[in-house]
């Protein structure tokens, strides 16, 4: 993980926060004016992977990725929210952008928006493709910052390719109350004649999926219909139609990273004639992936050197009641192995949501704030929460306090203590273990 971002792009970041814009407008008119403004860069991509969804969005990309770059491609990534550093969000031919090349992209976007304003994100959607349009490569994956029909990244006229990952309720507010309300956000980013490939769905979600594919030509493979996963003492198979291919286990933990990575190599076989990837190829980017703070152990830092042997420090972003049934899942595969958390959400958030279906699995949690975030949840509200479900719970002073508070907790068993609830809290950790 580099290091913090830098004061000067930071110091235009924040002259980009419109508030008196809605973060998610009923249309893409404003930042289509935008991008035909600046010489239309959205139109001037290589062949792109465009992917939505609510869960494992970034894990699919960072599959995909992985993949690719085996192949020996350049590959343009653009995802969020960062964890530590803006730069990350924005990778420019394989190689996270550089301060010196983002740096005069932003100041050009900051001078212009004073006429013509954006909503940050739509900015930082504009400030990725120009950068995607004066550099080459050979691939571009895009990922939706929220929902689909009006995210910023869906005023591609084209794709290679969509994905469509598992869907739940989030951001009801913004998408919609019901399954299929989301389901029909989502969906929002397919083309005509552009393969989809979507992954296991609720029936609400099914239904939409396909009679929006069905209505607009769009050729759907839909899991445990048009492809299968199957699960293997050693990694996993996937079919597709009259072919397999079977996949070492991914390097990234919990078995929900199976299912992300079985997408990905869905979307490679869908693809195949374009992409001309080997199998060799394939297993390695599925076992060479990376992306933190889903399920990663920490083994360097400061607060992971002051665990006695026998504790390990984990991280986990996941925000969502069905991210806390990951995280429970992924317990479970160790009953015997104590578990503690340290949890710190947004406003917003459903924080009930996440600690039910994390519950099940802990021995106690310490509610914590997110450090320098104004949108953090009042740690002693996340308290009130987990008491109410019968969670053992105490408040912990600050991140680093709650985590000594868990190691001693933890001093006679061993176990694992798993930082939780937020990106924007894993990103805080991340900080001080680069």
């Amino acid at each position: 993980m580099s290091d913090a971002t830098h004061p000067d792009i930071s110091a235009i970041l924040d002259t980009l926060y419109h508030p008196e814009l809605k973060e998610i407008d009923l249309s893409l008119d404003r930042i289509k004016r935008y991008l035909d403004a600046v010489g239309a860069p959205h139109t001037k991509l290589p062949p792109t992977i465009h992917v939505a969804g609510t869960n494992g969005k970034g894990s699919v990309v960072a599959f995909l990725r992985a993949i690719l770059e085996a192949a020996g491609k350049k590959v343009h990534v653009y995802t969020s929210p960062h964890l530590v550093r803006f730069n990350e969000r924005i990778v420019v031919a394989s190689n996270e952008v550089d301060d010196a090349t983002l740096l005069p992209v932003l100041k050009d976007i900051q001078a212009r928006t004073q006429e013509m304003p954006l909503t940050f994100f739509e900015a930082t959607t504009v400030a990725a493709f120009q950068l995607f349009a004066e550099h080459e490569a050979d691939y571009c994956l895009l990922e939706t910052g929220m929902g689909g029909q009006f995210d910023a990244t869906n005023v591609l006229d084209a794709t290679l390719a969509t994905v469509i990952t598992p869907i739940t309720k989030d951001h009801a507010e913004f998408l919609g109350e019901t399954i299929r309300e989301i389901a029909y956000e989502k969906a929002c980013i397919m083309r005509k004649g552009v393969p989809c490939i979507a992954g296991p769905q609720l029936p609400g979600g099914v239904e939409i999926l396909s009679e929006y594919a069905e209505n607009r030509h769009v050729p759907l493979y839909l899991f445990n219909k048009d492809w299968r996963l199957i699960a293997q003492p050693s990694g996993f198979a996937v079919t597709f139609e009259e072919d397999g291919v079977t996949c070492p286990a991914p390097n990234l933990a919990g078995g929900h990273q199976v299912v992300n990575a079985a997408m990905a190599v869905v979307v490679c076989e869908v693809l195949k004639d374009k992409l001309g990837l080997t199998a060799e190829q394939l297993c390695e980017g599925v076992s060479h992936a990376k992306w933190p703070a889903r399920l990663q152990r920490l083994t360097a830092g400061p607060w992971v050197e002051m665990l006695p042997k026998g504790q390990e420090l984990w991280l986990d972003g996941g925000h969502n009641p069905a991210a806390g049934e990951v995280v429970a899942d992924w317990a479970s595969e160790s009953p015997d192995v104590p578990l503690i958390a340290v949890c710190g959400m947004v406003k917003g958030k459903d924080v009930e949501g996440f600690l039910t279906s994390i519950a099940p699995v802990l021995r106690q949690l310490y509610a914590v704030d997110i450090p320098n975030e104004p949108a953090s949840q009042s740690k002693d509200m996340i308290a009130q929460e987990a008491e109410k479900l019968g969670i053992s719970c105490e408040i912990g002073a600050d991140i680093a306090s709650a985590v000594k508070q868990a190691s001693a907790a933890l001093e006679q068993t061993g176990g694992r203590i798993l930082v939780c609830g937020s990106l924007y809290l894993a990103g805080k950790v991340l900080e001080k273990h680069s």
